[in-house]
């Protein structure tokens, strides 16, 4: 079971492509870069406004990665890793099955 979900986490791993990422980290990256441009600001109070605004701009380019990585770890590896865990659930230890092969059919609401 768990080479299955290996081999399905390996396919949906190369299957989604990182050009999204590249393009999104390349933006973060000139965003960023900007910032060497404030220092010929005089004014020290509008230096550090412009370079508050250019760090928030950098900040929505980052959690949007940050965002996408999250989603992409998520179908590719937690995915392949719950999914056989709730097929076993469903089809292979239903109530009626626990009672035939240990006894007692397991039921989150009775306690003893």
């Amino acid at each position: 079971m768990s080479a299955l979900g290996t081999l399905l986490s390996g396919i949906l791993a190369k299957r989604y492509d990182f050009k999204r990422e590249k393009r999104l980290r390349k933006e973060f990256n000139e965003r960023v870069s900007t910032l060497k441009y404030t220092d010929a600001i005089a004014d020290k109070n509008l230096e550090k406004i412009v370079r508050s605004g250019i760090h928030q701009a950098a900040d929505e380019v980052y959690s949007q990665i940050l965002l996408d990585r999250f989603f992409d770890m998520g179908i590719s590896y937690l995915f392949p890793m719950f999914f056989p865990l709730i097929w076993l659930e469903y089809s292979r230890f239903t109530p009626e099955n626990l009672k035939v092969l240990t006894g007692s059919s397991y039921n989150p609401a009775f306690r003893p």
